[in-house]
């Protein structure tokens, strides 16, 4: 199976976290896929079986990544011929061929008690996610085959505004290494 990961806005914080764990699993797992990342510049390292695409573009404007999302560059994804298209964008192109799992981190969407304001200027970029974004990723929830999220509380957020077949939305799950302390008194 070959199976593409979106990415390319991925540079620090949480999404970066997220995406080298997955680039992590796909190296020890390359000899079951095929793997492709199309990321951003400086981000992750090729390896046998994982095969990493920079796209600078993406990353650099906006537009670009709204293009992305309006499915304006499901070309560049058909390109590469995959069965599971995996996006860490919170959106996903529409029109792809492919299955699609969706993880979906931007929780402004969904909240049904706050509603920001776009005639309020300290609210306008909140607004601007909540209704334009939000619209965005909402739809790519009810398309797309598979939706992971961080935490209970996001996927009971979902299911009421957006998507209501709960089988199809999960909850992530973290491996926590186990920690020794040290007794002060060592």
């Amino acid at each position: 199976m070959r199976i593409l990961v979106l990415a390319t806005a991925a540079r620090f914080g949480g999404a970066l976290t997220v995406l080298q764990s997955l680039h992590t699993f796909a190296v020890r797992n390359a000899t079951v896929h095929d793997w492709v990342f199309l990321v951003g510049p400086g981000v992750l390292s090729p390896a046998p079986g994982v095969e990493v695409v920079v796209d600078e573009r993406l990353q650099r404007s906006r537009y670009r990544r709204l293009a992305l999302d309006l499915g304006l560059g499901k070309g560049a994804i058909a390109a590469h011929k995959p069965d599971v298209v995996v996006s860490l964008h919170n959106t996903m192109p529409p029109g792809l061929k492919a299955r699609t799992v969706l993880y979906v981190q931007q929780s402004i969407p969904f909240p049904a008690e706050m509603n920001f304001s776009f005639f309020n200027a300290a609210q306008r970029g909140l607004a601007t996610y909540q209704h334009i974004i939000g619209a965005l990723i909402k739809n790519s929830v009810r398309k797309c085959d598979l939706v992971v999220v961080q935490s209970q509380w996001m996927r009971s957020a979902i299911q009421k505004t957006v998507r209501d077949d709960v089988t199809d939305i999960v909850v992530a799950t973290v491996a926590v290494p186990e920690v020794h302390v040290r007794d002060r008194s060592d």
